[in-house]
């Protein structure tokens, strides 16, 4: 938990150190090409990108919370449309106006519409 206007700070500064150490966990061929060579769960040959970060960020800023489990609903929701986007990013729930999503890897934001 953190205050609201501390949000976009953490994220990319979370994002930033994740992204500059993860690289370190695979093979530097692994690392050029962008993706390992492996097998899913269902025994199946995949290839699986470098290893992102997705997060999601809920608030009651401007809507209040009425249960605890609609931090978990709100979150769920949030975190699809973060790993939606390619490379580390988060998503902050800005009920009533829209979902605003933040790739660090692109320096791009886009603005969802929501039906909250």
């Amino acid at each position: 938990m953190s205050r609201p206007d501390s949000i976009d700070a953490i994220c990319q500064t979370v994002i930033k150190r994740f992204d500059l150490v993860i690289p370190d966990f695979y093979d530097r061929d692994d690392r050029l090409k962008g993706y390992i060579d492996s097998v899913d769960r269902r025994g199946n040959k995949e290839q699986f990108p470098i290893m992102s970060l997705s997060m999601a960020v809920v608030t009651n800023e401007r809507i209040p919370i009425a249960h605890p489990g609609d931090v978990s609903r709100i979150a769920s929701e949030l975190k699809k449309q973060a790993k939606a986007i390619k490379g580390s990013a988060y998503v902050k729930d800005v009920r009533g106006h829209g979902i605003a999503a933040f790739s660090a890897n692109e320096d791009s934001t886009a603005q969802f519409s929501s039906t909250d």
